[in-house]
C-alpha cells in the first residue's frame, strides 16, 4: 500500500504547470457494470490544493459541469443526429448527444445518459429516437 501511495505522489509531483485528475464512474467487467470510486490516495490530498472540490456524488449527464467544459464536434454534414440533441435509447433511457461522426452505416454518436454515463453507439444498431 505504501509503495502505491509513493508512486501516486511521484506521479502527481511530476506535473509542471497543471495536474488533471480523473476517474471512471463505472467500468464494464465480464459484462457487468461496476461503479467505481475516486482513489483513496486522491482523497488524502489536502482539499486546498484542488482548484475545484472533489465530487461528493455522481454527476449526471444534465449537470452544468460537463456542459460548461464540453466543446461539440461534428465531422459529418449528413449526420442523423447533432450535438446537444436529446435522444432516447430503449436500455439507457434519455441522453444528450455529445459528438457525431461518420455517415450511413458507419455513423457513430457519443451520448451522455443520466445514470448510465457516456456511451459511444453505432446509429444503425442503437435504435435511437429523437426526443
Amino acid at each position: 500500500m505504501e509503495e502505491e501511495r509513493r508512486l501516486c505522489y511521484v506521479g502527481m509531483t511530476r506535473a509542471r504547470e497543471e495536474l488533471v485528475l480523473s476517474y471512471a464512474h463505472q467500468r464494464m467487467l465480464m459484462g457487468q457494470i461496476l461503479r467505481t470510486e475516486i482513489s483513496r490516495f486522491v482523497r488524502e490530498v489536502p482539499s486546498e490544493l484542488f482548484a475545484r472540490a472533489l465530487p461528493t456524488n455522481r454527476i449526471s449527464a444534465t449537470d452544468v459541469l460537463w456542459k460548461s467544459e464540453f466543446k461539440p464536434r461534428r465531422t459529418s454534414t449528413v449526420a442523423t443526429f447533432r450535438p446537444a440533441q436529446k435522444v432516447r435509447h430503449a436500455h439507457f433511457g434519455v441522453g444528450v448527444v455529445l459528438n457525431c461522426s461518420g455517415s450511413g452505416d458507419d455513423e457513430q454518436v457519443t451520448i451522455a445518459f443520466d445514470g448510465e454515463g457516456i456511451k459511444k453507439l453505432l446509429v444503425s444498431m442503437a435504435k435511437l429516437d429523437k426526443v
